[in-house]
């Protein structure tokens, strides 16, 4: 099940000859190098995590997960997904702060 139209992002790629990443993510450390990559090319990228993953992250424990976007649709489906994960939404602002 889709939570975001890609679409838009894929066509926009298509137009200007380049692609929409998507990556992988296992760990912390992982998601944060994927993120400050993609903010440094100001490049949109697509998360990738499984359940088993977030779980093992939690590990038990309460954690926050700060998100950053200037797309406010995105943005809400971003909490929605770290609320269901089991983690604590953080919005951090517009893409330059992270």
């Amino acid at each position: 099940m889709a939570l975001l139209n890609l679409k838009p992002w894929l066509l926009r790629a298509q137009r200007e000859q380049s692609a929409v990443g998507a990556f992988n993510a296992n760990t912390l450390e992982q998601l944060q190098a994927i993120v400050i990559a993609a903010a440094e090319e100001q490049a949109p990228i697509i998360i990738q995590v499984s359940h088993h993953a977030l779980q093992y992250i939690g590990n038990g424990n309460s954690f926050s997960v700060f998100y950053v976007s200037e797309d406010s649709e995105a943005k809400q489906v971003a909490e929605q997904l770290i609320r269901d994960a089991g983690f604590d939404p953080v919005d951090a602002g517009p893409l330059a702060n992270a």
